[in-house]
């Protein structure tokens, strides 16, 4: 921890910003060189108020038990999670977080949860949604969300008539859509996350879509991940994309030019 470096201006406006408004966990985790001691003096300079988030959030709507039944919005939201979002300790605040670089997609995922939570940016430029209550974090739980999961979690169980939905959030969420113009022009689908997830997935898209089992690509430096190009990202983009209001805009109208 580094409490005796300067603060700045940024770290100030972002710590004023979620004083009251996070739960300590994520606090925690928006200052990773700050000891909680030294967030606590410095809201003390800065005149902040007692925090009431804890209060607050017993009191914040939302769908508690929002991952209890399988739907299209509760099947992409849970793979947008399970790209690149946390949850608590099972000791800890019961909170269940999303993180983006795309603040209105966030306001998507707010909508459908039908949270009225306050979306936030943290010094990483990303916005993130943190949203509290036992029975959300213990359906999340029993869906196969698990804390610190990172690169360990395996692909949990989808109902079938569920997966291209849990898989395009996930894309959403923690793979690419372009087009690759060297050396020529093509479109490329990537998807990243950890080799035991990866197997399986790779095994369902090939069944549901007939693209082939695609090899786990990994790096020294990099995510594992696998990869369709040309006619197999236009057959993983149709599967993907088609006939849905809910993906991330920017992606879905690239996968759309395919």
């Amino acid at each position: 921890m580094t409490s005796g470096v300067a603060w700045t201006d940024d770290e100030g406006r972002l710590l004023t910003t979620l004083w009251e408004n996070v739960s300590k966990d994520e606090l925690i985790r928006a200052f990773p060189t700050r000891s909680w001691k030294t967030l606590v003096e410095k809201a003390r300079l800065l005149g902040l108020p007692g925090r009431l988030f804890e209060r607050r959030e017993r009191y914040s709507p939302v769908n508690q038990d929002f991952f209890v039944a399988w739907s299209e919005a509760m099947s992409y939201v849970f793979g947008f999670w399970f790209a690149d979002g946390w949850m608590s300790q099972p000791d800890k605040d019961a909170q269940v977080s999303f993180v983006s670089k795309d603040k209105e997609h966030l306001d998507l995922i707010r909508e459908l949860m039908e949270s009225q939570h306050r979306i936030y940016s943290r010094l990483d430029a990303c916005f993130a949604l943190t949203i509290g209550g036992k029975r959300l974090w213990r359906g999340l739980s029993h869906q196969g969300g698990m804390p610190a999961k990172s690169l360990t979690a395996p692909m949990p169980y989808v109902p079938q008539v569920f997966l291209r939905h849990f898989v395009r959030g996930f894309v959403d969420g923690d793979g690419y859509v372009v087009w690759e113009t060297s050396p020529r022009r093509r479109p490329v689908i990537g998807i990243l996350g950890g080799t035991l997830f990866l197997v399986e997935l790779a095994r369902i898209l090939d069944q549901e879509t007939g693209v082939g089992v695609a090899e786990i690509r990994a790096y020294d430096y990099l995510s594992p991940r696998v990869v369709y190009s040309g006619i197999k990202a236009k057959a993983l983009s149709r599967w993907l994309y088609a006939d849905t209001a809910i993906a991330l805009e920017r992606k879905a109208m690239i996968a759309r030019q395919y």
